[in-house]
């Protein structure tokens, strides 16, 4: 890395205002500290143009804490610039360690959960990911501490009373947060009409990896009104109401953590909490949007992971801008939602778990009530299914507790939400399956590990299984063993050159495309040729001919003949309509059989014969000359009512590996 000098004494003239021979040490803090963050800057905007170009996939840390600590330390050795910034100050007859102690701490995080977030971003960064964190721009921080006459005494702690020569004020980076109202149904849509809003600002910090050039970003939201005072109370001398108005949006972002013993703080928090998760998603979508055309590939370039439950309300949020601003599907907004939502839980005692009570999220966020219940609800069946009768089961499991008031229990949401949950250590991660999370345990238990078959050779064999118990991790109950990919004959490898690029690839056939062929034509725990003229055949026969031509020729003809609304199949129907029926049924039997013992390739055999029986039957039924005949009418209804049936039927089968094109 190419290392600047530091030139403290330029920067204390031009940029803090201070002549070298009188600055003090927080001017030569901040003369320090402007002269490492513009060696960051440098890295950290240029790595964000290649991540916009490469259009990479982003991992997003939503967490209400960030310990952080004091920035100048950390930058200096990141940069491995310590003992150049040592030498600078030697110049000026001070020492770095005192220097660096007159930077004030940031008040962003209280104790292991923000210490955990700030550690995470040094190391995502240090690692080379891309990525994110996400919080509040606390004005105050916890408290500051005094002993007065043998008491402990707290006030506030203004760290950013003198600025920060750390951020960059995001000036063209705002959205709007609603709060409250009502919900309304406008052409069969839910659509939430908040009573007040408060602009949420964004103020970003630098956070250097260590000895490399990758700088990750620590995005902090400022609560702003979205008018700064009522100036015609203030004319009249009504100097409080005037700024009322101000204080009531802005002390969002006041003081982490206020007193929640009353029902004001109650419910400022809950604020806070969907606050900064509002717009953090909003920044996110719309990010993704700048780069790529729709949410279609939205899992597959944004992680999002829930810091405990404080960010959990993101699920609900998700949810909400994905069904009712984007109108995607229900049930594709939810898979698109667990696809992108992982989350730490970091206590062992159920009474520290979070809980909102259901009348106090009614009255700040009735949109986000309806689509936990939602949630719930379908949870719920979900589980009945797993153990019928069973409600004590289904009592633990469910989003709402009902024992006294209430309350809507957050780390189930966030659960629910994701696709992955761990605790802060192995040890911790165990104990959650055994304890507090035993039931969402049983109903989602993980049971197979996908391994290359590389690691049942010896001694990779002996190997493997001994890191894994090293490192706390029981081995799965079953493996799923995949083979080589071999181009040309010869296996697939890096060192020998001869590669497959998997993004080029679903850059020219989509990653539906892509997938099926690899599910379609690879079959589990065999080796496989890779052959892009076989991909490109299988693309445009089986997807493009034959589901895609199905779909399209029925949906078609239901507009064209029906105006798109079908009558009821009859229940004594004709040989044709039943036979496809009944070939339904057992294709979807055998995809289940198949699916079983993770024989994907058997699987998606059996959907496409059901593909296949459709196209014919429409070649056969032929609507086309149905519709032409009046008497033919209860025909064609028939006739389209089963081919919608069947259609239905294979996108099902299909949406394992195929989700979008499914949906």
């Amino acid at each position: 890395m190419t290392r600047q000098p530091l030139d403290i004494e330029q920067r204390l003239l031009r940029e803090v205002g201070v002549a070298p021979a009188e600055a003090g040490a927080f001017d030569l803090m901040s003369a320090t500290a402007r002269a490492v963050r513009e060696q960051l800057s440098v890295r950290w905007l240029a790595g964000q143009v290649r991540d916009r170009t490469e259009k990479v996939r982003r991992v997003y840390y939503l967490s209400m804490e960030f310990l952080v600590g004091r920035m100048l330390g950390n930058s200096l050795d990141a940069l491995e610039l310590t003992d150049a910034a040592r030498g600078a100050l030697a110049a000026h007859a001070r020492h770095l360690e005192d220097i660096a102690a007159s930077e004030p701490d940031p008040g962003l995080g209280n104790g292991g959960l923000g210490r955990l977030a700030a550690c995470f971003l040094d190391s995502l960064a240090t690692q080379g990911i891309p990525s994110m964190g996400y919080g509040i721009r606390y004005e105050y921080g916890m408290f500051a501490q005094a002993i007065q006459q043998g008491l402990q005494v707290e006030s506030t702690d203004p760290w950013l009373a003198n600025g920060t020569p750390w951020e960059f004020p995001r000036a063209s980076i705002a959205c709007r947060v609603g709060f409250g109202g009502r919900v309304d149904v406008e052409d069969g849509r839910r659509v939430w009409r908040p009573a007040g809003e408060v602009l949420a600002k964004a103020y970003d910090l630098v956070i250097p990896g260590f000895s490399t050039e990758r700088v990750s970003t620590l995005r902090l939201w400022r609560a702003a009104a979205p008018e700064h005072i009522d100036f015609d109370a203030f004319n009249s001398g009504d100097y409080a109401r005037a700024a009322a108005v101000k204080n009531e949006y802005e002390n969002i972002s006041w003081v982490l953590y206020p007193n929640d013993s009353t029902a004001a703080g109650r419910e400022l928090r809950l604020r806070q909490e969907y606050f900064f998760v509002a717009a953090s998603i909003a920044d996110i979508l719309g990010r993704h949007l700048e780069e790529h055309p729709s949410f279609d590939n939205l899992a597959e370039h944004v992680a999002i992971h829930l810091n405990d439950t404080h960010p959990a309300i993101g699920v609900a949020e998700m949810m909400r801008v994905l069904s009712d601003v984007h109108g995607i599907r229900w049930d594709r907004a939810w898979r698109i939602t667990r696809e992108l939502f992982s989350y730490t839980n970091h206590t062992l005692m159920p009474e520290a778990l979070e809980t909102w009570p259901v009348d106090l999220l009614q009255h700040v966020l009735p949109r986000h009530l309806e689509i936990i219940y939602r949630i719930n609800s379908e949870m719920l069946d979900e589980a009945a299914l797993h153990r019928p009768g069973d409600g004590d089961f289904l009592s633990r499991l469910s989003l709402i507790d009902e024992r006294g008031e209430r309350r809507v229990r957050m780390a189930h949401l966030s659960i629910v939400g994701s696709h992955r949950v761990n605790g802060v250590s192995a040890l911790h991660s165990d104990l959650l399956v055994q304890t507090i999370f035993a039931d969402f345990a049983s109903l989602w238990p993980c049971d197979a590990q996908v391994i290359g078959k590389d690691i049942l050779v010896p001694a990779h064999g002996i190997y493997w299984p001994i890191m894994l118990k090293a490192a706390g991790v029981e081995i799965m109950p079953k493996l799923l063993v995949h083979g080589w990919w071999n181009l040309g004959g010869a296996k697939v490898s890096k060192s020998a050159g001869n590669v497959v690029d998997p993004d080029a690839l679903a850059d020219r056939y989509g990653s539906d495309g892509l997938r099926y062929y690899l599910m379609r034509d690879i079959a589990t725990g065999q080796d496989a040729d890779f052959n892009e003229d076989r991909l490109r055949a299988r693309y445009q026969a089986d997807l493009a001919n034959d589901l895609g031509n199905l779909v399209n020729r029925t949906v078609s003809m239901g507009r064209r003949y029906r105006g798109g609304v079908l009558a009821a199949a009859p229940a004594d129907k004709s040989e044709d309509a039943v036979a496809l029926e009944s070939l339904g049924t057992e294709a979807a039997r055998r995809f289940d059989t198949a699916m079983a013992t993770y024989q994907v390739h058997t699987a998606l055999e059996a959907a496409w014969e059901l593909v296949a029986a459709a196209n014919g039957f429409v070649e056969s039924s032929a609507p086309w000359k149905l519709a032409k005949d009046p008497a033919q009418a209860a025909r064609l209804d028939e006739v389209l009512a089963v081919l919608v049936e069947a259609s239905r039927l294979a996108a099902a089968l299909a949406h394992p590996v195929i989700p979008s094109s499914a949906d």
